[in-house]
């Protein structure tokens, strides 16, 4: 199944793709980073996609419909940019399903820089054994496809148990009849697909209108910026002439936690990234990430990482966390 075409690349975005005898592997790149790809064809018009990105943004390189689109965020977070302005986002452990017109999507962002998930595209269920296989489960896949539109062509569905259980196995599947264990995890999630009810009512909270979703970028990077003053939602608020009720409810469906929260992981990135990368004091990289004390920044370190600020940097490994700083620390 053609993913990308080149002719519909944005510029600057550049794309190869390397066939191997059971998947395809496109890498992606542009001035933001670089991203890999790997596509496994399940069934005529049905693949599998593992994501793996490093990258700011990425236009879609596709266009036309497909029958349904199930994308599954493991780590990092998602934001689809609309023509129409509207941006959408999926974090950990969610899904999103649509079968909306890839014509009508812009680009594809990573509003914290990096990406992990899996992607399921069905084109079309016109492959004969794909459709015996849902009859043989009771499943509707038209009517799983027609609900999708009902619901405006795109619905989110939050972290829960059972989804993680469907995809964790994805994750971990080894090549040993890989395919195979496909189908059976594809069959699954759409049985479990058939038997969800949203609305485009619903849909609607996890939309930001383009001019909000630049306005909070631009907060975003005001933070990592002034990690060392005391930023209050007011004095945010104040900076960038938008109500404090605005700013928090914003900012939560773009970054997908409290402004206090990202704050703090922000600080504790780049405290990480100094106790490894230079050999500064810690009681400077403390002040420099807005501690008063080194007392006091060791909890706050110890709580978030498991490890005194000392014990990290003689370890001297940079863990992967959710968060890769858009400024130089």
């Amino acid at each position: 199944m053609e993913i990308y075409n080149e002719k519909y690349l944005r510029e600057g975005d550049k794309i190869s793709v390397e066939k191997k005898a059971d998947c395809a592997v496109y890498r992606l790149s542009n001035a933001g980073g670089s991203g890999r790809i790997t596509e496994y064809e399940i069934f005529e018009d049905v693949s599998v996609l593992f994501d793996d990105m490093h990258l700011e943004s990425f236009g879609e390189g596709t266009r036309g419909a497909y029958a349904l689109h199930i994308e599954h965020c493991k780590q990092g977070r998602f934001e689809a940019a609309f023509s129409d302005g509207r941006r959408f986002y999926l974090g950990a452990g969610d899904i999103c399903v649509h079968n909306i017109d890839y014509g009508d999507i812009a680009e594809s962002s990573m509003p914290y820089r990096h990406y992990h998930g899996i992607t399921i595209m069905i084109k079309s269920a016109k492959d004969e054994r794909f459709r015996e296989l849902l009859a043989a489960i009771g499943v509707d896949f038209e009517k799983i496809a027609a609900d999708t539109t009902a619901a405006g062509g795109l619905y989110i569905i939050r972290a829960t148990e059972r989804i993680e259980h469907i995809f964790d196995e994805l994750y971990r599947v080894t090549p040993q009849n890989r395919t195979g264990y496909f189908k059976l995890k594809l069959l699954e999630l759409l049985l479990f697909l058939s038997g969800t009810k949203h609305t485009a009512t619903e849909t609607q909270k996890h939309f930001l209108p383009k001019e909000n979703a630049d306005l909070l970028k631009k907060v975003e990077l005001y933070l990592w910026e002034n990690i060392s003053l005391p930023l209050t939602i007011p004095r945010l608020s104040e900076i960038f002439g938008i109500s404090p009720t605005s700013l928090k409810s914003g900012f939560r469906i773009l970054y997908g936690c409290p402004i206090h929260a990202y704050l703090n992981i922000c600080r504790m990135q780049t405290a990480a990234y100094k106790l490894v990368k230079t050999q500064e004091k810690i009681a400077d990289i403390a002040r420099q990430t807005g501690y008063k004390s080194e007392s006091k920044f060791s909890k706050s370190f110890v709580r978030f990482s498991g490890k005194t600020p000392r014990d990290y940097r003689k370890d001297a490994i940079l863990s992967d966390w959710s968060i890769i700083s858009p400024v130089r620390v």
